[in-house]
């Protein structure tokens, strides 16, 4: 799968996994992103 991006997003995204899941309670994609920090 490719994933298209802006280049000026490059240090957002670098690093970032990208996974499916599917189970009942969340079904889709999910990022996650050690650059991205919790409220």
């Amino acid at each position: 799968m490719s994933i298209v991006y802006n280049l000026d997003l490059e240090t957002y995204v670098n690093g970032s996994v990208i996974d499916y899941s599917n189970n009942w309670f969340s079904p889709g994609f999910t990022i996650s992103s050690p650059n991205s920090s919790s409220c």
